[in-house]
């Protein structure tokens, strides 16, 4: 479970640009995203402190890296706990935006969704210098909450600091729909 997401649910697809057209040369990315809860409706998500939105754990599967490989690393360097195992696959989110690299058109990032167990105990992070720039911590809150306060950023007259905060924002409305 979890080599490739290839054949995981379709979530949503997000278009970052306006006009944006799937054709042309794609550079595509894979990342996972870690689902764990506690108590029922509570998550581990990571809490930027200078912008005050949240996302769940996870990031980027490097080369060679299979999904439940990227989650373990990625979930113990984010929140310092580390994944047991995946206990069901959820879906997929997939974004689109414009290129940055001149040899590619489109940037596509494919985000899976895991639902998973962690162990119990607890390590240091350690962060990239971009994430200990935008204060990431781990906290456990409630869903309804994430749900508020990632609204709020949404819509507020400072707009979205980060990409996430949208892509977490619909998986977290469509985890309400289906899980809670």
């Amino acid at each position: 479970m979890g080599k490739t997401g290839v054949e995981m649910q379709l979530i949503a697809e997000i278009f970052r640009n306006k006009n944006l057209v799937k054709q042309g040369r794609f550079l595509r990315r894979e990342a996972v995203r870690a689902v764990i809860l506690a108590d029922h409706d509570y998550l581990l998500m990571i809490h930027s402190k200078n912008n005050g939105d949240y996302k769940l754990p996870g990031g980027g599967v490097k080369k060679g890296e299979s999904h439940l490989q990227a989650l373990k690393r990625e979930v113990t360097e984010e929140s310092g706990f580390t994944v047991e195992e995946i206990k069901k696959e959820l879906g997929v989110i997939i974004e689109y935006k414009e290129a940055r690299d001149p040899d590619f058109d489109i940037f596509q990032m494919n985000s899976y969704y895991y639902l998973c167990r962690i162990k119990r105990d607890k390590k240091e992070q350690d962060l990239d210098d971009y994430e200990k720039m935008l204060g990431l911590s781990p906290v456990w809150i409630n869903f309804q909450k994430v749900l508020v306060e990632n609204k709020k950023i949404l819509v507020s007259e400072f707009g979205n600091p980060n990409s996430w905060v949208e892509r977490e924002t619909v998986f977290l409305k469509w985890l309400e729909k289906n899980m809670f």
